[in-house]
């Protein structure tokens, strides 16, 4: 139910968003949408981004319902803290890496599919959202459209990590278990792939 709620949020979202873009500007990572837009896609749009949130979403939907509402809580707070710090700093060239490494060490952990302490996991979610804040980084934009971009991403972020989460919490049968392993197993060798090319560069 919370998945079908979320898509139809998204898409409900995504239609309004499109009914209110503006003209395409040099700023906007995809062409013919306003700044919402942008930041609701942002996450879909950069594959590093879509990678990380599908593990840690996966993770989450494999831990008990009591956790849930701390994980997201942690990650969204660290993925505010990022964005907002994307005014003073620009970590792109390091937050690439992070983007990569937080995918391999969520992809192992499902793989594994062994339980960590909460609050090792909290700070996983945290560093997460930061990764994501931090490589969020918007292009001479004013204050007003930071913001406008930066609630598009938020909201993009969420969604993604629910759904996958709920998704994830729904698959309880064993087959579907060693699936789930089976996905831990390819987002590390991307992970590892992605973080290959991030050093060469």
């Amino acid at each position: 139910m919370i998945l079908h709620r979320s898509l139809l949020i998204l898409l409900g979202l995504g239609g309004l968003s499109l009914a209110l873009t503006t003209p395409a500007e040099a700023h906007t990572s995809i062409a013919g949408v306003g700044l919402f837009p942008n930041g609701l896609l942002h996450p879909v749009a950069v594959p590093q981004h879509l990678l990380l949130l599908i593990g840690l979403g996966l993770w989450m939907g494999r831990q008990i319902d009591q956790r849930v509402p701390a994980c997201l809580a942690a990650l969204n707070i660290g993925l505010v803290i990022g964005y907002i710090a994307t005014v003073w700093l620009d970590l792109s060239s390091v937050s690439g890496i992070a983007l990569a490494f937080l995918t391999l060490v969520f992809g192992s952990l499902l793989a594994v599919g062994r339980s960590i302490p909460i609050p090792i996991g909290l700070i996983l979610m945290a560093l997460a959202g930061l990764a994501l804040g931090l490589d969020s980084k918007p292009e001479a934009l004013t204050a007003n459209e930071t913001m406008l971009l930066g609630f598009g991403i938020w909201i993009g972020v969420n969604i993604i990590a629910v759904n996958v989460m709920a998704l994830s919490a729904k698959l309880q049968h064993p087959i579907a278990v060693i699936g789930i392993r089976v996905v831990g197993s390819w987002l590390i060798a991307i992970s590892l792939i992605l973080m290959a090319f991030a050093l060469r560069s």
